[in-house]
């Protein structure tokens, strides 16, 4: 993309930093993101590989970029929808995805042996980022709605703690938990119960979605439009169904001598390369898990479904702690062998909202959070 193609906003400048607000991403922006690592140093870190592909599938992508002269240095993206809240006057949701800032901008202090301009300039950078997220004119603002109407969140896993920070520097606050899950098999066979909806097909089955999902937290229907959809019907009525998207990261580190076995040995051998791969580590990322009451023995079903139809050997998928599926998963024992040599992993919701109202509603909520494995990869 071309950078005259793309609205952008001044947000801030002192000396040679500026900050430009950027609806779409140009050609550096791809770039950066594309060279991001994610994770921190020596946890499991891996590359987005599919960057610009995911972009051009979401409605609006806005982009806080951080430049020095006329380098690109780094970028916040802030994925815009309209979603629900229930009980709450939430109507415009912001994702926070694509984070990648210099260190000096995402730390508390600044080294001794930096210039007193790039100490000045980082603390100025420091102040508008607080401020963006704390007046609740700004962001609201440049994303078209009234402040009580406009939620921002983010997933964090416990452990990340330089995102623990930026989220604390947002005033986001931690409201509920879910599990990533993996699932796998090494040789995935097609259920006959199962029904396939490919992308252009999905208009049939978007209601039964709808309807089973709109209660959840944060609930948006924005990727009904662009998923593989795999349901089961009982008298020609669906009674559970999923969402899949093929996803691709490149893994760079996995830490501690099961992760050279899992980088240097287990690509090798057959079979087993087929769900162990770092270096093109591909997978389905599963959301919109639903089903009526007593149907949730379909699932296994259905994502081994979608692994044959799609052609891949593992997936991954969230599940919020308040939600009712979420004691069926944890306890299941029929995920496959990814879920047996490693482990659900807890992970945050964080959330900012910007109304004393519609903060306490979500507070006090106990509704599950709808989790987007499109997002979440």
């Amino acid at each position: 993309m071309k950078n005259d193609s793309m609205e952008q906003k001044p947000l801030f400048q002192q000396d040679k930093v500026q900050m430009i607000w950027q609806k779409g991403a140009d050609a550096e922006l791809i770039a950066l993101l594309n060279a991001t690592t994610y994770g921190q140093e020596g946890k499991i870190q891996y590359v987005h590989t599919q960057v610009e592909s995911k972009i051009a599938q979401i409605a609006e992508p806005y982009f806080i970029k951080v430049l020095h002269g006329q380098r690109l240095i780094g970028v916040m993206g802030i994925m815009a929808r309209h979603g629900t809240s229930p009980n709450s006057s939430i109507k415009r949701l912001g994702y926070i995805r694509y984070f990648s800032l210099p260190l000096r901008f995402a730390q508390n202090g600044n080294s001794i042996k930096e210039k007193p301009t790039k100490i000045k300039a980082s603390h100025a950078v420091k102040q508008f980022v607080h401020n963006l997220f704390h007046d609740p004119q700004l962001l609201s603002g440049l994303l078209g709605c009234a402040p009580e109407e406009l939620a921002l969140y983010a997933y964090v896993e416990a452990d990340n703690s330089r995102s623990v920070h930026m989220n604390q520097l947002f005033g986001m606050l931690q409201v509920a938990t879910f599990n990533s899950f993996l699932f796998s098999r090494l040789s995935p066979s097609s259920s006959s119960v199962v029904s396939h909806y490919p992308p252009e097909q999905l208009e049939e089955v978007a209601p039964f979605f709808t309807t089973q999902l709109q209660k959840h937290q944060f609930f948006f229907a924005d990727n009904l439009a662009h998923g593989h959809c795999f349901v089961v019907k009982e008298q020609g009525q669906i009674v559970a169904g999923l969402m899949a998207y093929p996803t691709r990261w490149r893994i760079k580190n996995i830490p501690g001598f099961s992760g050279k076995v899992y980088q240097h040995v287990f690509p090798h051998l057959p079979y087993l390369n087929r769900i162990i791969n770092p270096a093109n580590h591909r997978f389905l990322s599963f959301e919109g898990l639903a089903c009526l009451p007593g149907r949730e023995i379909h699932f296994p079903s259905l994502m081994e479904t979608a692994l044959h139809h799609l052609g891949y050997y593992a997936g991954q998928f969230g599940i919020d702690h308040n939600d009712a599926l979420f004691p069926y998963f944890f306890h299941n024992k029929d995920l496959g062998l990814l879920a047996k040599v490693k482990k659900s992993i807890p992970v945050g919701i964080y959330v900012k909202t910007f109304s004393e109202e519609s903060s306490e509603a979500i507070r006090h909520s106990k509704l599950p959070y709808y989790l987007s494995g499109f997002d979440m990869t």
